[in-house]
This record gives C-alpha cells, sequence and structure tokens, in this order.
C-alpha cells in the first residue's frame, strides 16, 4: 500500500511538474504576446498619434490662411468703404459749403483781425463756429475734418471776414451820414 502511495504520489508529482512546466510555458507566451501587443499598441499609439499632429498642422494652415484672405478681403472692403465715405463726406461739404463758409465767417467775425493771426484763437472759434453748423452736418462731417478744410481754406475765408467788415463799416459810416442829414 505504501508503494502504491508512493507510486502515486510520484505521478502526482510528474504530472504537476508537467503542469508547472506547461503553465510556465503559457505564461511566458502570454508574456511574448502580451509585450507583442504592447509594442503593437505602441506603436498604434505613435502612428495615431502623428496622424493627429499632421492633421492638426494641416487645419492650423488651412485656418492661417483662411484668416489671412478674410483678413486681406475686410482691409479692402475697409478701404473702399472708407473712400466711399471720403467721397460722400467732399459731396456734403460741396454740397453745404455755403453754409459752412456762411457758419464760420459769422464766427470769425467777432475775432479781431489782430487775433485771426493767433493759431490757437484761430482754433478755438473754428470749434465754437463747428457747434453752429447744423445737426445733419455735423452727423456727416468729423470735427476734425472740418478744421483740416477751413483751415485749408484759410485764405479766401480771410478775404472774406475782410469784405464783411469793410461792409459793416460802410453801412455803419452811411448810416451815420444819414443820421447826420437827418438830424
Amino acid at each position: 500500500m505504501f508503494d502504491k502511495l508512493k507510486a502515486l504520489r510520484e505521478g502526482a508529482a510528474v504530472k504537476a511538474k508537467a503542469l508547472t512546466s506547461r503553465t510556465a510555458g503559457a505564461l511566458e507566451s502570454s508574456k511574448a504576446h502580451l509585450g507583442d501587443a504592447a509594442a503593437s499598441a505602441r506603436a498604434k499609439g505613435l502612428e495615431l498619434a502623428g496622424a493627429t499632429a499632421d492633421r492638426g498642422r494641416e487645419l492650423a494652415g488651412a485656418t492661417a490662411d483662411r484668416g489671412r484672405e478674410l483678413a486681406g478681403a475686410t482691409a479692402e472692403k475697409g478701404r473702399a468703404l472708407a473712400g466711399a465715405t471720403a467721397e460722400k463726406g467732399s459731396a456734403l461739404v460741396e454740397q453745404h459749403w455755403q453754409t459752412i463758409e456762411r457758419v464760420t465767417v459769422d464766427g470769425l467775425l467777432s475775432v479781431s483781425a489782430e487775433k485771426l493771426k493767433d493759431e490757437a484763437m484761430v482754433k478755438d472759434v473754428l470749434e465754437r463756429a463747428y457747434e453752429a453748423l447744423p445737426t445733419v452736418i455735423r452727423l456727416v462731417l468729423p470735427r476734425e475734418r472740418y478744421l483740416e478744410i477751413v483751415i485749408q481754406k484759410k485764405q479766401p475765408l480771410l478775404a472774406k471776414i475782410e469784405g464783411a467788415r469793410n461792409r459793416r463799416q460802410e453801412r455803419a459810416q452811411s448810416d451815420a451820414a444819414g443820421k447826420d442829414r437827418d438830424g
């Protein structure tokens, strides 16, 4: 019976050894497959990351190109609108020049000829004259543009002011002469 038991134990040991050997082999094989799978997954991940980065660069380049196109188109449209606005502004100035000129001359008539030589004084009076312009003109003609135009046309305006002063003086003298005759 001991022999039988001993034989069974030795048989079980051989079977356990064979099973352990097979398990170790399977474990090594699994490790190898896992290593291969991990390497394959890592390679696939790197491939996908590279493809994603390439696609990101393509999209960024396309977005930048489109942005440049839109910026160029916007700049062109801005220049066209600025030109159209300037033309409308010039047309408005021409259309209303008599009013602008009258208000400006009336504003500057109160300033003595000596003070008209002082640029700061003239600019101050012109600022007030701008406020006296009709609203429709002030809405379309910015203050800075008004000042530019009036300063460009300063000499003809000064001549009109001098003419208006002379007419006032002649009227005053003729009124005084008429009162002397009546009186």
